[in-house]
C-alpha cells in the first residue's frame, strides 16, 4: 500500500512539474485545407483515372492542428493524405478542423455539431487530452465517443478514429507519470476497438504502440511533448501501415454526391 501511495505522489508531482515547465508548441500559420494529387507512377492512379477527388475533414486536438510543425501544410494529416492519395490512386481534398488542447467533449459538443455537408471520409483525432485530464472511458465518455461516431457517420462514407498514441514515450515527461499514462492509454484503445469493431464504416487506428521513434531529436519538435514534420511522417506512415485492403478499396470507389466544399 505505502509504495502504491508513494508511486502516486511521484505521478501527482511529475504532473504538476510537466504543466508548470512545458511550454506548447503553438498551432502553426498556414491554409487548413489543399488538394494532394497521388505521386507520378502511382499503381493505383491508373485505375483510378477521371474519379472525383476524395474529400477527407479531420477534426481533433493538436494532431489536426499541426502542432510541432511549422505550417498546417506539414501536418500529420497532410502527411497521412498524401499516403492515401498514392493507395487509392485518388486525389484528396482534405481540411482541417483541429485546436491545441481539445478533447473529445470538444469534439463532440463544438467541433462536429458544426459538420456540414458530405465527405468521403472523416478523421477523429481525440483522445489524448482526455487522458492527460485523467478522463477515463467511464460511462459518460464513452457516451460521447458513441455520439462522435454517429455525427460523423451521418456526414461520411467512412470514419476513420485514432484517439490517444503513445503518450508514455513523451520525452518531456517523468518515468512514473509516463508509465501512469501507459496505463491509462492501453485502457482507453481496449474500450474503443470495442466500441468501434461492430461498426462496418468506422475504421479504428490503433497506435498505442510500437513505432519507431528513433532519434527522438528528430522525432520531437522543440517543446519535447508535439512530433516535429519528421515525427508526423513516422507516424503517418504506420496509420496508413494498419489501413485494411478492405478500407482502401473502400475509399478508392467512395464516390459521394457533391456537397461538402474542401477547397
Amino acid at each position: 500500500m505505502s509504495l502504491n501511495l508513494a508511486r502516486q505522489a511521484r505521478v501527482l508531482v511529475e504532473a504538476w512539474k510537466a504543466k508548470r515547465t512545458i511550454v506548447l508548441a503553438k498551432e502553426p500559420d498556414g491554409e487548413r485545407f489543399g488538394t494532394i494529387e497521388p505521386s507520378q507512377g502511382s499503381a493505383a492512379a491508373a485505375n483510378a483515372a477521371g474519379a472525383p477527388a476524395l474529400r477527407l475533414l479531420a477534426v481533433g486536438d493538436s494532431m489536426a492542428a499541426a502542432c510541432g510543425t511549422s505550417s498546417q501544410q506539414h501536418g500529420l494529416i497532410p502527411q497521412f493524405c498524401s499516403l492515401l492519395a498514392d493507395a487509392t490512386g485518388r486525389s484528396i481534398a482534405w481540411r482541417t478542423v483541429g485546436r491545441l488542447g481539445a478533447t473529445l467533449r470538444r469534439v463532440r459538443y463544438r467541433q462536429l455539431p458544426a459538420v456540414d455537408g458530405r465527405w468521403d471520409c472523416l478523421v477523429i483525432c481525440a483522445g489524448s487530452n482526455d487522458i492527460m485530464a485523467n478522463r477515463a472511458p467511464d460511462g459518460q465518455w464513452l457516451r460521447e465517443l458513441r455520439e462522435s461516431l454517429d455525427m460523423a457517420r451521418r456526414h461520411a462514407h467512412r470514419v476513420v478514429i485514432f484517439p490517444a498514441g503513445q503518450l508514455y514515450s513523451i520525452p518531456a515527461l517523468g518515468a512514473a507519470l509516463a508509465d501512469d499514462l501507459k496505463r491509462k492509454v492501453f485502457a482507453q484503445a481496449k474500450a474503443v476497438k470495442k466500441m468501434c469493431e461492430p461498426m462496418e464504416d468506422v475504421t479504428y487506428l490503433e497506435w498505442t504502440h510500437g513505432i519507431p521513434f528513433g532519434d527522438t531529436k528528430w522525432f520531437w519538435c522543440s517543446d519535447c511533448f508535439h512530433p516535429s514534420y519528421e515525427g508526423y511522417g513516422v507516424i503517418s506512415r504506420f496509420l496508413m501501415d494498419k489501413m485494411t485492403a478492405d478500407d482502401i478499396a473502400d475509399l478508392s470507389g467512395s464516390h459521394e454526391p457533391d456537397g461538402a466544399d474542401a477547397d
